[in-house]
């Protein structure tokens, strides 16, 4: 019995480990002078460490059948209709694989689900991790402002030979890098309250400022949210008043130096949140110019929706609907053809390619994590920087869509705080 339990402490140990591997080495991987720099090699390593997970869950397992717990039940739901959506796909391969440079088929998503459950299940909390996930971070967060001023020690492909004045570092583009600092910026930020380190304080600010130099508002609207949840929570919890206003002053600082350099752009960037806000709510002649071109699709994805609601179009089909049924209007929009294989929001798109149950399966997993952490901060307050990390996430999925690159962090982080929410729970 005591070697059992020994031999299951080790598996959990084991696993935990890999885990924050494919958190910590994952981000850092870019194949230059290959045909896709920065999304296939990340999510083909997630797939052999994820493999080499399921072994040993296989030579270690406690029982011959899987048994979901609450929080695991709502996900399992979400993928069996994600399944079903697959089954009745106008592109079954696709739906299957992925598109080239997307690999976020139906493969991709088992994985996500599987290495949330791993780490519901197996993640074990410890300083030393998070600095190593933290160095991590810093090193492609000062790469992405080394990009930013024209300085990049990586020759870039074809697409983004001519890039410039925004980050995108090992990511592949300024909006999933954003999306990732938004992931990684509230677990420093909280490091630095709660340990009152020097060091954090360091790589908070370095994480910022390439937040900033990615230029993604959907980015700065995720992170802005998050950082504001987090202070909140740490002054309630008394995490230090003085640390806090020091971080601040900090940000600021960054912020009005990046905004100087840019020629006001930063600010400028920022306003127009409002701005395209305003346009939509007033339906200005070029609303659908709000958000980037945002708008146009999403009024197009809609009508998609509508029309094929239970099960959707299957995964990573939407550029081959859109462009058949909405042809003519991108056309007469961009003048020229577009393919538009995202939502550019990740609530539609999941509607759109998978139907409408599985955002409503997707949004009850998601949404009982969050409240059943909020019910539980109190008691343990290292929720408190999962939670705005997922929380940051969340807000910006509105504006930006689910990559290779980045999602498997979210997906693992939601595990990671669903795993400490059960723990207190069960106190």
């Amino acid at each position: 019995m005591v070697q059992q339990k020994k031999s299951l402490e080790n598996k959990k140990e084991i696993l935990n480990r890999l885990l924050l591997i494919v958190l910590i080495i994952t981000p850092l991987i870019i194949i230059p002078y290959s045909s896709d720099y920065f999304y296939f090699p990340k999510i083909y390593f997630v797939y052999i460490i994820s493999a080499i997970m399921l072994v040993i869950w296989f030579l270690n397992r406690e029982g011959n059948k899987p048994d979901f717990n609450s929080v695991e039940k709502p996900v399992i739901c979400y993928l069996f209709i994600v399944i079903i959506s697959t089954v009745f796909s106008v592109n079954h391969i696709i739906s299957l694989y992925g598109n080239f440079r997307r690999e976020e088929g139906l493969f991709a998503i088992i994985v996500y689900i599987y290495l949330y459950i791993v780490a519901n299940r197996n993640y074990i909390f410890s300083e030393k991790p998070v600095k190593f996930l933290l160095f991590s971070a810093t090193i492609i967060a000062v790469y992405g402002v080394f990009q930013y001023f024209g300085f990049d020690p990586v020759p870039r492909d074809l697409e983004r030979i001519n890039w410039s004045k925004r980050a995108f570092a090992t990511m592949g583009n300024p909006d999933f890098l954003g999306s990732y600092l938004v992931l990684i910026l509230p677990i420093s930020v909280f490091a630095y309250f709660y340990a009152r380190k020097n060091i954090y304080l360091l790589t908070s600010g370095l994480i910022y400022l390439s937040l900033l130099c990615t230029m993604t508002r959907s980015a700065w609207l995720g992170a802005l949210f998050s950082i504001a949840v987090l202070t909140v929570y740490s002054v309630i919890y008394g995490l230090g008043k003085k640390h806090i206003a020091i971080l601040l002053v900090i940000f600021v600082i960054i912020t009005i130096v990046m905004n100087n350099i840019s020629s006001g752009k930063v600010i400028g960037r920022f306003f127009t949140i409002g701005l395209d806000f305003k346009k939509i709510v007033n339906q200005a002649p070029d609303y659908q110019k709000a958000g980037a071109g945002r708008v146009f699709i999403w009024e197009r994805v809609l009508k998609l929706i509508s029309q094929r609601p239970l099960f959707g179009y299957g995964l990573e089909t939407l550029g081959i609907v859109f462009t058949e049924r909405f042809y003519c209007d991108v056309v007469e929009r961009y003048n020229r053809v577009i393919i538009f294989d995202k939502a550019h929001n990740e609530y539609l798109h999941i509607a759109v390619t998978t139907g409408v149950p599985a955002l409503m399966a997707y949004l009850y997993f998601v949404l009982n994590i969050v409240i059943k952490a909020i019910k539980n901060v109190g008691k343990n307050i290292m929720i408190i920087p999962l939670l705005c990390s997922v929380i940051g996430y969340l807000v910006q999925a509105f504006f930006n869509i689910s990559v290779v690159s980045v999602a498997y962090v979210y997906w693992i982080a939601l595990g990671m705080l669903s795993n400490i929410t059960i723990g207190v729970e069960n106190v």
